[in-house]
């Protein structure tokens, strides 16, 4: 299961703990605090979260003993990139993270998401990206290649279940087409779903 969700994902591992994804967020933005200490850099507590950001994101980081900044969207639910850069600049010293929910929850596939993560790398910080809205991603593109260096993924949300599929399209007949085009591809998780589902019932 660890090695299929790596594939989705693009990392180079996975972890299947813990098993919720509020916690998945504090784990993810603990592990980016633990990186930037181990290579010295303490004073690194500065957590960017845009407007349009998954809602747990502040509380999460806050959690994890970061100071939260608030960075603009634009009135079309993009980033605002000048803003991002400005706050990035302003706080080089002490960023630690850039949170970012992909699609975002104005539910725009934010166009300028690679060069925002490229702009928190540039002054030293890490992406992480709030998986919550990973099931629009599958079969297009990956946390990894977008440039985010940590993620949580939301499996009740991401993988399909056979019931989930079917009731869809009764459910979505307008939409039926588009549902079995991007249902089809993750057909194949079906297995790994199973052993989702198999593992959380175990617990």
């Amino acid at each position: 299961m660890e090695h299929d969700l790596a594939d989705i994902t693009g990392y180079d591992g996975v972890s299947i703990q813990p098993n919720s994804g509020a916690q998945g967020e504090y784990a993810g933005l603990r592990v980016i605090r633990a990186y930037h200490q181990s290579r010295g850099d303490n004073d690194r507590d500065i957590c960017l979260i845009p407007v349009s950001a998954h809602g747990t994101n502040p509380a999460s980081a806050a959690m994890a003993g970061m100071d939260v900044i608030i960075v603009k969207c634009e009135t079309n639910g993009d980033l605002d990139m000048e803003d991002l850069e400005k706050n990035a600049a302003k706080y080089k010293d002490r960023l630690a993270a850039f949170m970012v929910t992909y699609p975002s929850t104005y539910g725009v596939f934010e166009t300028g998401v690679t060069e925002a993560c490229n702009i928190i790398h540039k002054y030293g910080g890490q992406v992480y990206m709030d998986g919550a809205n990973l099931n629009a991603q599958i079969g297009l593109c990956t946390p990894a290649e977008i440039g985010a260096d940590v993620c949580h993924l939301n499996l009740h949300k991401t993988l399909v279940s056979l019931d989930d599929f079917f009731h869809s399209c009764v459910t979505l007949t307008d939409l039926m087409l588009i549902i079995v085009h991007s249902a089809w591809w993750r057909w194949s998780w079906y297995g790994t779903n199973m052993r989702v589902s198999n593992y959380l019932t175990n617990k």
